[in-house]
């Protein structure tokens, strides 16, 4: 009875594994079907995307005297003569099958760009928070919002902000623009919205 038993599990592992190969291999061959090709396509439009401007005018550059704050304010003057473009969530795959392999360079660094920038606006609106000027971090960390950012703390850190001026309300829109975005981190960022709307302001990063 016993070996009855070990044979049929044999023969149903033996089934699903095979079931599982076969699933894997398709998707790895779907995978390599759709990069040879994408690697064919020639050059297309690119002026329609979303290109994104720094608002240097409306940032405190040069209005607080900080060595953190003035290299923030450096890397941002820098970036400003550069082509930024959020490509979170499209692979390289897609890039190319979108826009065509000789495009392929230049939006990378364009994306490159973005990550720079994402990263230093939290950078520097937590530092202008660390020195108490809350209203030029919201403003800063904002800027972030709209150029839908995934770095975590750029939402937790401007909801600690809102509620330190007493502006819990407007937690509810960094909640809506969250929901708006379609990345891996999105579900993270939700949970940390949650929890920062039912606690007391964090410390700085």
């Amino acid at each position: 009875m016993f070996l009855i038993i070990f044979i049929i599990f044999i023969a149903v592992f033996t089934i699903l594994l095979r079931r599982l190969s076969s699933r894997d291999q398709k998707i790895q061959d779907e995978f390599w079907d759709r990069e040879l090709h994408s690697n064919t396509v020639r050059k297309k439009d690119i002026s329609s995307l979303s290109y994104i401007t720094i608002p240097l005018d409306t940032f405190p550059i040069g209005k607080y005297k900080d060595d953190e704050l003035s290299a923030s304010e450096a890397a941002l003057t820098e970036l400003s003569g550069k082509q930024i473009v959020n490509l979170n969530g499209i692979s390289n795959t897609d890039l190319k099958l979108n826009y065509g392999v000789p495009n392929f360079q230049f939006l990378s660094e364009c994306d490159e760009n973005f990550a720079v920038l994402a990263k230093t606006l939290v950078t520097y609106g937590n530092r202008l928070f660390v020195l108490g000027h809350l209203e030029d971090a919201a403003a800063v960390l904002w800027f972030g919002i709209t150029c839908r950012s995934d770095i975590v703390s750029n939402y937790t850190l401007l909801a600690d902000i809102y509620r330190a001026l007493g502006e819990e309300d407007k937690i509810a829109s960094l909640t809506d623009c969250a929901n708006a975005l379609d990345l891996d981190r999105k579900d993270i960022i939700l949970k940390k919205l949650a929890l920062a709307e039912a606690k007391e302001p964090s410390e700085p990063l």
